[in-house]
């Protein structure tokens, strides 16, 4: 997809150019990092050395101050790449050359020189989580329904899997053009993660879905087909939008989600998806916004309606016009934020394109969620809490996230009209929301509201009892 970089060169001591990183050995392969420790290893045993190697150490090998291989791992990887060490880019005691202490990770444990760590064992305790859900990606690549079948295997069949299906990747991956196949395999991995986020935990989900972004770049590097990148940027595209909403909304964390908003944006280029690149822009509003930076929030919601507006349906429109809300109501712009609102609820009757299926969630319900957090930050509370009680009554069991946003901000609107008691019981009631479904925006307006009534001299007894249950959400 792109040319290597001027880092994947380098200069050995006696000042010869023909030096060549071993990222750059890996990715003229089109191999994955997964598929350089799975070579290697195969290698090693054709060679008589039965090494293991993990993608943690790929990862070291290829950074900007690479450790120098053991001597066996050395002959491992001139063997695989039919080059002499010395122009891989490794910095290493040649001749004139300043010594480094050799790499140390990657040494044989103790009992001999030839006893390799447990391949399944290595490549775990590298990354547990990530690890997993490549090779799930990988299997789901040859066979989706794969994927599934393996959970449920001992786990002597399930290493097997992933050798299978990191081999399969690989296979693939070699070749300048991926299959139809393949990308239909990529693309149901991204339907599915797509259902689970309303039910799994955002802890246990985000790592997965990063590694399914990251695996999407990589695959989408691969492929020379145009139209099968185009098939493909579109599901790598709404992968990277919900690595980057889980990143931001779930586990406060911008600067994953900052990364993941650019591939997202990238990728829905790449497909030619309009609708998709309206909902990354907007969805790409809400940091800034949040952070009451107005000129990116608004330059954001701005590309977003010029772009959605042409080839968006009109639940989508609508959406759009309520995010666009929401951006002015926490940037203060009470007028701005109820003519936005407007526009949402005049669009939701209009014609248009069907909703496409990665905008599950948005629908009338939820536009009456932005309304009330609209009307409430307009100073309107008794419209606000109208609003938000017809939201609550919409949701359907499994909105849990959105459950503890809008009893959270009609909470905020009982406060504001002096029902301290209504207050705290919502409050109480978002917490334990929470428990269920974790979800650090949630917990971020319950804590707003709890200010709320601490400024307003609610009585102790019942900040004492939002403070005791806010303090076991947290501690659980």
């Amino acid at each position: 997809m792109t040319a290597p970089q001027p880092e994947d060169r380098r200069h050995t001591p006696d000042g010869q150019t023909d030096v060549v990183t071993l990222r750059e050995l890996r990715r003229r392969r089109y191999w994955t990092q997964a598929d350089l420790a799975l070579a290697f290893e195969e290698r090693s045993r054709q060679v008589g050395r039965a090494l293991s190697l993990s993608v943690r150490q790929v990862r070291r090998w290829e950074g900007a101050d690479p450790p120098l291989p053991l001597p066996a791992y050395q002959e491992v990887l001139e063997s695989l790449f039919g080059l002499p060490i010395e122009r891989m880019g490794f910095p290493a005691p040649w001749p004139g050359a300043p010594r480094h202490e050799l790499d140390e990770e990657t040494g044989p444990p103790p009992g001999g020189a030839n006893i390799a760590r447990s391949y399944h064992d290595d490549r775990e305790r590298a990354e547990p989580v990530k690890r997993r859900q490549f090779v799930a990606g990988a299997v789901a690549l040859g066979s989706t329904a794969s994927v599934w079948a393996e959970q449920d295997r001992p786990a002597a069949a399930a290493t097997r899997t992933e050798r299978a299906g990191t081999t399969a990747l690989g296979t693939a991956a070699r070749r300048s053009a991926l299959d139809p196949q393949a990308v239909a395999g990529y693309a149901a991995i991204t339907a599915q993660q797509r259902a689970l986020y309303w039910t799994v935990p955002a802890e246990t989900m985000i790592d997965p879905v990063r590694a399914h972004a990251e695996l999407g770049t990589e695959l989408l590097h691969a492929t020379g087909s145009g139209m099968l990148r185009a098939r493909l940027a579109a599901p790598v595209a709404e992968t990277a939008l919900l690595a980057a909403r889980l990143s931001f909304f779930d586990v406060k964390r911008a600067d994953w989600a900052a990364s993941f908003f650019d591939t997202a944006r990238q990728a829905a280029r790449e497909a030619g998806d309009p609708a998709l690149l309206s909902a990354v822009l907007a969805t790409a509003a809400f940091p800034p916004a949040f952070a009451g930076v107005a000129g990116q929030a608004r330059s954001l919601i701005r590309q977003a309606l010029e772009v959605g507006l042409r080839g968006a349906g009109a639940e989508q429109r609508s959406w759009l016009y309520a995010v666009q809300s929401e951006v002015e109501a926490r940037l203060g712009d009470g007028r701005a934020a109820t003519e936005a609102i407007a526009r949402a609820e005049a669009e939701l009757g209009r014609g248009g394109p069907s909703r496409p299926e990665w905008l599950d969630y948005y629908d009338a319900s939820r536009l009456t969620g932005f309304s009330g957090f609209c009307q409430l930050a307009a100073g309107r509370p008794g419209r606000a809490a109208e609003a938000l009680e017809h939201n609550l009554r919409g949701l359907t069991p499994a909105a849990g996230k959105q459950r503890s946003i809008t009893l959270a901000d009609l909470a905020g609107a009982r406060a504001r009209q002096g029902e301290y008691e209504e207050a705290a019981r919502l409050l109480e009631a978002a917490v334990d929301q929470l428990g269920r479904h974790w979800y650090a925006t949630g917990l971020d307006r319950v804590d707003a509201v709890h200010r709320r009534l601490e400024q307003g001299g609610a009585p102790s007894r019942i900040l004492d009892s939002l403070t005791d249950a806010r303090q076991a959400l947290v501690a659980a």
